[in-house]
């Protein structure tokens, strides 16, 4: 247990952007701005609530019903006199029912806080994966607006070179053509940005995020574990395993309680009679006798604990694959990040070509068809940066605290 504890502390040191390097702080910050956004969730806030209102009833669910007054009056036939009583009664079930109960509503309190965690950490999910694609989708418009302005400031040229006579209409042609897939290249990205931006809106409780999203023009340089610290800190900290166990412990619970449900409870009453002149005072005392029908609550119950178990033994599963497949991809990602980025860190190949272009060394076609091979090039450069802060962000959340 103690060398979980140590990873998770070493995890959160990264995740936190509590290091000195830029690249940890970048990313402390994008996780901040999640969690701000988080926070206004109503998906959160509803699931706090519903929360705060279970309590609120467990607390109140293990008392002793209210005790109970009853009277009665009855008339005599003519000269005999009349007769009536009154008797207070309290009902309670067997003892041992209420220690059951008092366990089984803790451990269902607990259940439920564990289902708010869940809550909060899908909510921080869904706004890290907005976050990541709104900037992914304002790279792919900005590299495509500026593909676009290339294309509009040769035709601007070539139009002018045409009208001289010097420029077959050919090639103002495949220019116009070739800026019309440039910009629906823009206009896709540009809605892609407006899908994000209202994700976020909803995300963040419908107010703007205007604030928070000023400031992410880059991605968050996100650091990737080794894959066994995400496994064993996943299985002290992740909120779905949790949740699940919890669930488990709680319906454990309540099968104890419905074995003991079944025992008898017991009614005392005091009660006053006054017949014929005379009072009479004692006490009553009554049985339940659930055991004859309670016998298939024990069963539901029984079953109830083996899909629990069923459901978290599953869980654990899931996310011990989901970490794993999860990390080969961050792997593969990271490696062809790398890959890439040496290739386009010194990408000379617009002067290049637009050099070529000015020599008459290409023609018009190969032109486009060149710069087109960069420029999707560069964007499956983005892509891959994009695909490998999901993956990491994936494996960081499932690791990561979810109180504020």
């Amino acid at each position: 247990m103690n060398k979980i504890f140590r990873i998770i502390i070493i995890a959160s040191a990264y995740i936190s952007g509590s290091s000195i390097s830029a690249s940890d702080m970048s990313y402390g910050r994008f996780m901040s701005i999640v969690d701000s956004i988080a926070f206004n969730n109503k998906a959160v806030a509803a699931a706090a609530a519903q929360d705060i209102s279970l309590q609120a009833a467990l607390r109140t669910e293990n008392r002793l019903e209210a005790p109970g007054l009853s009277f009665s009056h009855r008339w005599g036939q003519r000269g005999v006199g009349n007769k009536w009583s009154v008797e207070v009664s309290q009902a309670f079930d067997w003892p041992g029912l209420y220690a059951s109960r008092r366990k089984a509503n803790r451990l269902q309190a607990i259940a439920s806080q564990s289902a708010v965690a869940k809550v909060v950490y899908d909510s921080r999910c869904s706004v890290a994966q907005s976050l990541a694609t709104l900037i992914y989708s304002n790279k792919l418009r900005q590299l495509y607006s500026a593909n676009l302005t290339r294309i509009d400031s040769l035709l601007t040229l070539y139009q002018r070179g045409f009208e001289e006579g010097e420029i077959s209409i050919l090639d103002v042609n495949k220019l116009k053509i070739e800026r019309i897939t440039a910009s629906r290249n823009v206009a896709v990205a540009a809605q892609a940005v407006a899908d994000a931006e209202s994700m976020l809106l909803e995300l963040n409780g419908g107010k703007p995020a205007d604030d928070y999203l000023s400031s992410l023009n880059e991605f968050p340089q996100a650091t990737l574990l080794p894959v066994s610290s995400y496994i064993l800190a996943a299985t002290a900290t992740s909120p779905e395993i949790i949740y699940r166990r919890n669930q488990v412990e709680a319906t454990r619970a309540g099968e104890e309680v419905a074995r003991r449900s079944r025992l008898p409870g017991f009614t005392v009453g005091v009660a006053h009679d006054y017949e014929l002149g005379e009072s009479f005072n004692g006490i009553s005392l009554s049985f339940s006798l659930p055991f004859l029908t309670k016998g298939k609550n024990v069963e539901a119950a029984r079953l109830a604990t083996i899909a629990a178990e069923t459901e978290a033994e599953s869980a654990e599963l899931s996310v011990r694959t989901s970490i794993e497949s999860l990390y080969k991809k961050a792997l593969m990602y990271y490696d062809e990040q790398l890959q890439y980025g040496k290739i386009l860190a010194a990408d000379d190949s617009e002067r290049l070509l637009n050099l070529a272009l000015r020599q008459g060394q290409i023609t018009l076609i190969d032109y486009m068809l060149e710069i087109n091979y960069f420029t999707e090039a560069k964007a499956a450069y983005i892509e891959v940066c994009y695909n490998y802060l999901l993956s990491v962000m994936a494996l960081n959340l499932q690791i990561r605290p979810t109180d504020f």
